[in-house]
């Protein structure tokens, strides 16, 4: 084709001269049309290959993978190891499995003009541009003429994912002067970084659970965890850490023995699973201490910016651990004798063992009655009682007995002139910690377990956090838990101001606690529909769907967007409340799938945030960060698009009843998108928290997963039947199909309906009364709806109450208010929906 031609110099790489010579040998017709065969039978064995990982492509370990080795200068490697690093999906290899794809790659060459990749074309190979630069075109659906998106210079990279997610090349890539490219075939790159990614996470996980500190995350973010861990080597007397140095990794240590030096002096001692190194990046400030190889010593470690995405919940325990660090530190100070060999770790809510305690009075309280002393002794108790007064605020009022005892000692200590009284005071004050430390597990179980196991809550200590939290706490959010996370209910705007202004101008959500998932293989679909009742199979590819995991009974397990991005990639969002659930659920029935030699793998996406965009300058604001004709994306339609640069997953659709989107974003990505869409509407629109959401989604009509749908709730009775597809319905092969079915066919003896009455706002499991007073169902949903300006609520009613108009009574408080069945939406909704 040459330079004129525009297309591609296949003589000239490496690969496609293996590509050449076959078609050559291929009997009858013109060689580009056998080298398009050829690509076709590849194209098939590859297709034949299980996937998993994380690109979701099944990787066994049966299958043998044998290195190549294509010699080329150092220069180049170096290029090619600098490139590695920019990509997210190669940075984490090891030094091993580095130089592996280092020496695997090819050299191909293309000329000024011609493609090196083209738009909807298979993709085989994934590129490290060496030399030269090139142009990325799209050709919008619907439109002929492509718009030139981004350029590449070299070092860049490109091509991976095509080959992660099994999807035609999204965009054209051309070549604007000879360059020189390195390729990696997608057998190679698959066996490579498969590989690597399972063997390292099977070789961690298990060490990971001995890890105190983890015990508390579940398998699913060991599993992070695991793929991003490095491992390194010490020889004994070796240093790890030098105090002073600027602190850029955190480190468990998995072999060996090794202790820390303060000023050189011996604070701590580290055996198998302990871990340091985390105070220098919670604080970015110098190492606090030495720490050296006692004996030969295998560490791993995790960067900086790793650290702080991937442990962001265990941050108070983190700090508390500071903490310990620093009464060890002004211990050592005074008599390093009497410091402990190693402080145990304190789980969330613990008072400190008596060593903490006596280690804070050696330091602080001498013993001659001096005026400082005094001072010295009041210190203490006050902050003895701050501290108490933390952690027992939220255990119920049984424990201020403990505080009054507290601070009536502090008083007489202070008011006190002889030394007897004000030793009596402390002695009192340490009683009273030990007693709180004796109780507070009881109290705990008593006041405060049985609520957070009902509202799905966690301690604060153990709540999670979004790529966004600092980002909240700057900008007034009123964080509360929620579903296991530290969310934003609101912010400085009251929730009836966000919500109208959803409903005018735009909200910007941040809802990355939910669980973002991906099903690869030629099975996913079918092992999908197994689980749910859309009629997937029969989606256009780029579109997307609400359904519903239903159980043997017919009840919904949880609700769930599905996006069928190919016919063998399957994208979808699960509720934070129900992600351990789901992802239970859906591996128990993976595995006896993939055992009978069904290709179908997952990745959770957890390292993406999720964003939600919605209101009427939802779109106009997003085209402003994408090259993309926003115009041209329909309500469900899903696409791979780049936004602020970022490489997004962009679906649109919402929880509000507006037009917006929901985005998927690489965590490192997150914070500049959402400081980029505020800025880009000019302030209008605004960060809203869950409180507005809830408002917009029930003045939406849309459902609650555990107040309007439960497992006794078949999608019948809560109204969604036109999420089961006729082909789901003539097969009956999904979950409780029978019981659905039968629904369908004579009706169900319940449906969920909108409802609206005076008085108070209903709330759930208010009754639901017919106008003779009989009780015919309850609320599931209610409140004030902002935007109507009146009482708004869904529940469930016996049928033959339920149509519009139906007069009814609802009970709040023991008072009874006159109202009437309502049709949802309550407010119209404003999806943008193809023509």
């Amino acid at each position: 084709m040459g330079s004129s031609g525009g297309g591609r110099d296949i003589s000239m790489g490496v690969a496609d001269m293996k590509l050449k010579a076959k078609a050559k040998s291929l009997a009858g017709g013109p060689i580009d049309k056998n080298i398009q065969i050829i690509r076709q039978r590849d194209r098939s064995k590859t297709m034949s290959i299980r996937r998993t990982g994380v690109s979701a492509e099944v990787f066994t370990g049966d299958e043998k993978f044998e290195k190549k080795i294509v010699e080329k200068s150092e220069e180049a490697k170096k290029r090619i190891r600098a490139c590695f690093l920019k990509s997210y999906l190669l940075e984490h290899l090891d030094k091993e499995q580095t130089e592996t794809v280092v020496e695997a790659v090819e050299e191909v060459r293309f000329k000024e003009n011609d493609i090196i990749i083209q738009q909807g074309e298979p993709g085989e190979y994934f590129y490290l541009l060496e030399q030269g630069a090139a142009e990325v075109w799209i050709t919008k659906e619907g439109e002929t003429k492509p718009i030139m998106v981004k350029q590449y210079t070299a070092g860049d990279s490109f091509g991976e994912l095509a080959l992660l997610y099994n999807a035609p090349r999204a965009a054209t890539v051309k070549a604007t002067t000879d360059c020189v490219l390195w390729a990696v075939d997608r057998n190679t790159f698959r066996a490579i970084l498969m590989t690597s990614t399972q063997e390292k996470r099977n070789l961690y996980e298990e060490f990971l659970k001995e890890v105190p500190l983890l015990k508390s995350l579940d398998k699913y973010e060991r599993s992070a965890i695991a793929d991003v861990l490095q491992p390194e080597y010490f020889n004994p007397q070796q240093v790890i850490i030098v105090e002073g140095a600027k602190g850029d990794k955190f480190f468990v240590l998995e072999e060996g023995e090794a202790e820390a030096r303060s000023q050189g002096k011996v604070v701590m001692k580290y055996k198998r699973g302990d871990y340091f190194g985390e105070l220098a990046l919670l604080n970015d400030a110098p190492r606090a201490a030495t720490i050296t190889a006692l004996t030969k010593c295998k560490v791993v470690s995790i960067e900086r910016e790793q650290f702080k995405r991937l442990l962001g919940k265990l941050e108070d325990i983190l700090h508390r651990k500071k903490e310990d660090y620093e009464k060890v530190n002004a211990a050592v100070a005074v008599s390093p004798e009497d410091a402990p060999a190693q402080l145990p770790d304190l789980p969330p809510g613990a008072a400190p063992s008596a060593p903490s305690a006596s280690v804070s009075e050696t330091s602080t309280v001498p013993s001659s009655p001096t005026k400082d002393n005094v001072r010295g002794r009041v210190v203490l108790v006050v902050v003895l009682r701050l501290w108490l007064v933390a952690r027992i605020v939220h255990l119920g009022s049984s424990s201020i007995g403990i505080v009054s005892s507290c601070r009536l000692e502090e008083r007489k200590g202070r008011e006190a002139s002889g030394e007897a009284r004000r030793e009596e005071g402390a002695s009192m004050m340490r009683r009273a910690t030990c007693q709180w430390a004796a109780s507070a597990k009881q109290l705990a179980e008593r006041a405060v377990a049985p609520q957070l196991q009902r509202r799905g809550y966690a301690d604060q200590s153990t709540l999670k956090k979004t790529v966004l939290y600092d980002f909240h706490v700057e900008n007034g959010g009123k964080m509360v838990p929620f579903a296991g996370w530290s969310m934003p209910i609101q912010y400085k705007d009251s929730i009836m101001d966000s919500t109208t202004n959803c409903r005018s101008h735009g909200s910007l959500f941040d809802v990355s606690h939910m669980c973002g998932l991906s099903l690869k293989g030629k099975d996913a679909i079918p092992f999908l529909e197994s689980l749910v009742v859309a009629d997937i199979a029969s989606l256009p590819n780029g579109t997307g769907t609400l359904s519903v995991f239903t159980n043997d009974k017919g009840g919904v397990i949880d609700d769930t967007v599905i996006t069928k991005v190919t016919d063998e990639h399957i994208y979808m969002v699960v509720n934070a409340g129900c992600r351990d659930k789901d992802l239970e659920h859906m591996e128990n029935h993976l595995k006896p799938f993939q055992q009978k030699g069904k290709d179908v793998g997952w990745h959770i996406h957890d390292e993406r945030s999720l964003l939600a965009i919605q209101g009427p300058l939802a779109a106009p604001t997003l085209q402003k960060l994408t090259n993309a004709d926003v115009s041209q994306i329909y309500f469900a339609d899903f696409k791979f698009l780049d936004v602020n640069g970022a490489a997004c997953y962009v679906t649109r659709t919402g929880y509000t009843g507006e037009d917006g989107f929901e985005i998927s974003v690489p965590h490192e990505n997150a914070v500049d998108l959402t400081k980029a869409f505020l800025e880009k509407s000019d302030g209008q629109i605004r960060m809203t928290g869950l409180g507005a959401r809830d408002s917009l989604r029930l003045e939406a009509g849309l459902c609650l997963y555990g107040n309007d749908l439960e497992q006794h709730i078949t999608p019948i009775e809560a109204g969604l039947a036109w999420t089961i597809g006729k082909r789901r319905r003539a097969e009956a092969n999904f979950p409780g199909a029978q019981v659905i079915l039968q629904q369908l066919k004579d009706g169900p003896t319940k449906r969920r309906v909108g409802l609206s009455a005076g008085g108070a706002p209903a709330r759930s499991h208010a009754e639901i009364l017919d106008a003779s007073g009989k009780v015919i169902g309850e609320v599931t949903s209610g409140g004030y709806s902002p935007c109507l300006k009146k009482n708004i609520a869904m529940g469930y009613v016996e049928t033959g109450n339920h149509k519009a108009g139906t007069p009814i009574q609802v009970v709040v408080r023991g008072r009874t208010s006159a109202g009437a069945i309502t049709k949802m939406p309550f407010v119209p909704t404003t999806y943008y929906k193809k023509p």
